[in-house]
């Protein structure tokens, strides 16, 4: 009896590391606008019908449809650009004023976006639209694409129209979750941004060490590859047959971006014997090179690559079992209901016992502070809220 009590008082000393990990926030922090201010308005047939179109799926095809003719648009525009031929500039594009058949295009896209950012927030209320990584990306160029427009049609020394066609043209980069219709890339797509915090630590790491051979590499072969005359190693790199024929120069540590990309084409392996060869022909000491290269692929890619990647691939399942597991919401009736990683519940009542708390509704999410991979938040929630979840 002692030793179960113990054990018990175990499990609820390790749920208390659960709960210091959990975030609240009142279900009224969520009411909308019009529902505050407006409530006759809110409970009208026209709203609740404007509330349905704005959260359906067709109005979200509606705005993709708009930016795909946005994207077509722009190749238009760009199209003479893209296949390098010799573009004349159209003079109504510096005079600050909406006076051709595309600036009023561009103006027309615009107010488009801007009119769903604000049918978005006024329906789904402010702290629910910008939850939503999606909506954040829409409103942060629908806001940038106002204030150039403001910027280059108010008169100022400013006129080109370009810098709004090239704001608007970010925002068509949503049409990629197009790709997400498809049920096997949405999972993909979802999986990939819950690792990415995991991930960043190890890949600090990554571009620490990159950081430091190229560093390194400055050093010892800043200066060396080079295309002037006058460098007394330009015949000599004029023997690494494959890497001149090949137009490899910006391959080269005359600075550290240069050096990261050389070190980046290590990590993938990419052609790797034609950068040693153009190094060894230009340094004095060839055993310097392949040393440098050596100790960088053993402890760039056998080891830190290597890793990164089967990291990469074990977190990736982990979650991905996760995210299955919460896709669909779980009412536990007079508990708590489950939302994807929140759970609704009224802390008046807490796993059936009475806490003495005002009865109200809470959300509560839990965010682990040092991105935990092995941490299913479903279940972690079941367990605090839940009298199936043991106990507390």
């Amino acid at each position: 009896q002692i030793y179960s009590v113990f054990v018990r008082k175990c499990s609820e000393f390790l749920q208390l590391g659960s709960v210091l990990l959990l975030e609240f926030s009142k279900e009224s922090e969520y009411t909308t606008f019009i529902k505050t201010r407006y409530p006759a308005f809110h409970a009208s047939s026209f709203f609740k019908k404007l509330s349905e179109t704005i959260q359906s799926a067709g109005f979200e095809w509606v705005i993709d449809t708009v930016l795909g003719i946005n994207a077509i648009v722009i190749l238009r525009q760009d199209h003479k650009i893209l296949l390098g031929e010799d573009v004349s500039l159209d003079p109504h594009t510096n005079d600050g004023v909406i006076d051709s058949f595309d600036e009023g295009l561009e103006t027309v896209f615009t107010m488009i976006y801007v009119v769903e950012a604000m049918l978005k927030i006024l329906v789904l209320g402010r702290k629910k639209y910008f939850e939503s990584p999606r909506n954040i990306f829409d409103f942060g160029i629908t806001v940038m694409a106002i204030s150039a427009s403001a910027y280059v049609y108010y008169p100022n020394l400013y006129s080109n129209s370009a810098l709004i066609k090239y704001i608007i043209m970010a925002r068509v980069l949503r049409l990629l979750r197009l790709l997400f219709a498809v049920p096997i890339f949405r999972i993909f797509g979802a999986v990939s941004l819950e690792i990415i915090p995991t991930a960043s630590d190890l890949g600090l790491v990554l571009l620490f060490l990159s950081y430091l051979f190229a560093s390194l590499g400055v050093i010892f072969f800043g200066g060396k590859i080079t295309r002037d005359p006058d460098n007394p190693l330009a015949d000599a790199i004029m023997m690494a047959d494959d890497f001149v024929n090949n137009q490899y120069w910006p391959n080269n540590f005359n600075d550290i971006l240069s050096g990261m990309n050389v070190l980046f084409n290590w990590l993938v392996i990419n052609n790797w014997p034609t950068q040693m060869e153009a190094i060894e022909c230009v340094t004095s000491n060839k055993w310097l090179a392949r040393i440098y290269f050596l100790s960088f692929y053993v402890f760039g890619v056998i080891g830190c690559m290597n890793a990164f990647t089967s990291f990469i691939i074990n977190t990736f399942f982990q979650h991905l079992r996760t995210l299955e597991s919460r896709l669909e919401e779980e009412d536990i009736t007079g508990e708590v209901t489950l939302k994807g990683a929140k759970a609704l519940f009224d802390p008046s009542v807490i796993r059936g016992t009475s806490t003495g708390l005002r009865k109200t509704l809470y959300y509560a999410r839990m965010r682990p502070i040092h991105h935990d991979v092995e941490l299913d938040t479903r279940a972690e929630l079941r367990k605090l809220f839940t009298r199936q979840g043991g106990a507390y």
